[in-house]
């Protein structure tokens, strides 16, 4: 899908005129998938927002599934980088030269109005509402339309969260005020905690549930999208490629130790135990924990996803299924980039590696457990706790001192043999030497 898009943008672009490529609006329509009346329309600024809401949402839409992250974030508009890039109060004084184009804006998020959909804008746009965002950067103030903004963020107060979009400037705002208007697929959050410093994207797990073992059983969540969230909370579907890609990112990042001392940490304010990964998933995740135990399994993960290369550079990871003197026999599946220099991988059955590794808790993981199921063809499913970490630390067994073979029988008889005939000929040679010696003596 990627690769088909990305060669019909490079064609489409092609054929543009050149006042279209420099005001990038021919791209933005065709992204945005609008004819020339809505493009005209999103982008008039005498018509007021609330009198282009479909243009807006449909152009939200389409940007939130159509359009790929990664293309988002190659296609940025970055003029003048050796000068620190575009001064955000240009958009608003040539708006023309600029619609269309993409920007990346990183800033602080200072308030967020919740603006809710009617029912059929909500079944048409799968959302129950969007949302106005006012983003500040430095002096300069930008306003986003978008379909998605952390669930903890306050409406309709103010608030101060550090953040980092991508979209694509429509028109100014605010009549004289000329503030900038862009559409944005999301807004990343990057709040003052250890996965926010990182630089990992922390609203990226709002899409995949933590939910335990129990909520299979529970009968409370009888919702038509019951089944869609036990998916995405148990299985490994499309809503877990940002934040586990991003967190598996973030993690490899950081210098050798970082994780163990943040797990170290951690543990002095807020002990989990090997029993909290399995039965508390909600409560732990994100939080650092440091594990010892035994690899029974290192498999090679090959990652084919062309958008997951290009957002993450990432093409492969391992998996380990460790399993702790306190899992009771139950592995916990730790996800890394790399492993340390001679740990080999495997998955045989008499395969066994002592490791320490620290990680951090993601979601509990539907898995196939080596237990056949009884009357049917396959294995019983096995839950585990998934976590992603950098690299485990290996602890090889000491290998035992080698010992020494006793003499057999005939190497001893040999020996004496050699040792006797070297005894007798110095013998010989001694008593020959002291008989020419006497002999020398009477003849003198």
């Amino acid at each position: 899908m990627f690769i088909i898009l990305a060669v019909f943008i490079f064609v489409f672009s092609s054929v543009l005129s050149a006042e279209e490529q420099n005001s990038g609006a021919g791209l933005a329509q065709m992204l945005l998938k609008m004819d020339d009346t809505d493009w005209d329309t999103l982008g008039s600024e005498d018509v007021p927002l609330e009198q282009q809401i479909e243009p807006v949402l449909a152009g939200l839409y389409k940007l939130q599934h159509t359009v790929p992250a990664s293309f988002l974030k190659t296609g940025v508009f970055r003029p003048f980088p050796d000068k620190g890039g575009l001064p955000l109060s240009a958009l608003a004084e040539d708006p023309s030269q600029f619609r269309g184009k993409i920007f990346e804006l990183k800033g602080d998020a200072v308030h967020v109005q919740e603006l809710p959909l009617n029912p059929v804008q909500q079944k048409e746009y799968k959302s129950p509402a969007y949302y106005r965002c006012k983003i500040t950067i430095g002096e300069n103030t930008a306003e986003v339309l978008t379909f998605f903004v952390p669930a903890e963020w306050k409406r309709n107060e103010a608030i101060r969260e550090h953040v980092l979009l991508r979209g694509i400037y429509i028109k100014r705002e605010n009549g004289k005020q000329l503030t900038p208007l862009l559409l944005s697929p999301k807004i990343e959050w990057y709040p003052n905690t250890f996965l926010g410093n990182l630089g990992f994207d922390v609203s990226s797990l709002e899409q995949v549930p933590a939910l335990n073992i129990a909520a299979l059983k529970n009968k409370d969540l009888q919702l038509p999208e019951r089944k869609e969230i036990l998916q995405r909370a148990f299985k490994f579907t499309a809503a877990d490629r940002d934040p586990f890609y991003g967190l598996l990112k973030a993690l490899s990042a950081l210098p050798a130790g970082r994780l163990e001392q943040e797990a170290r940490s951690e543990n002095k304010t807020n002990s989990i135990t090997v029993a909290d990964l399995f039965l508390k998933p909600a409560e732990t995740r994100g939080k650092p924990v440091l594990l010892n135990g035994t690899a029974k399994r290192v498999v090679l993960t090959p990652v084919e996803d062309k958008e997951v290369q290009t957002l993450y550079g990432i093409d492969k990871y391992y998996q380990i299924y460790l399993y702790p003197k306190e899992s009771q026999g139950n592995p916990l599946v730790v996800c890394v980039r790399s492993l340390p220099a001679g740990m080999p991988a495997g998955s045989d059955s008499d395969y066994a590696e002592e490791i320490s590794v620290a990680a951090v808790p993601y979601k509990l993981w539907i898995y196939e457990s080596a237990e056949k199921l009884e009357g049917k063809d396959g294995n019983k499913p096995g839950y585990a706790p998934l976590l992603i970490g950098r690299s485990p630390v290996w602890l090889p067994k000491t290998k035992p001192a080698e010992k020494v073979a006793p003499p057999s029988p005939a190497l001893f008889y040999a020996s004496f043999a050699v040792m006797f005939a070297v005894w007798f000929l110095l013998r010989a040679y001694r008593r020959r030497a002291i008989h020419k010696n006497i002999e020398f003596k009477l003849k003198k």
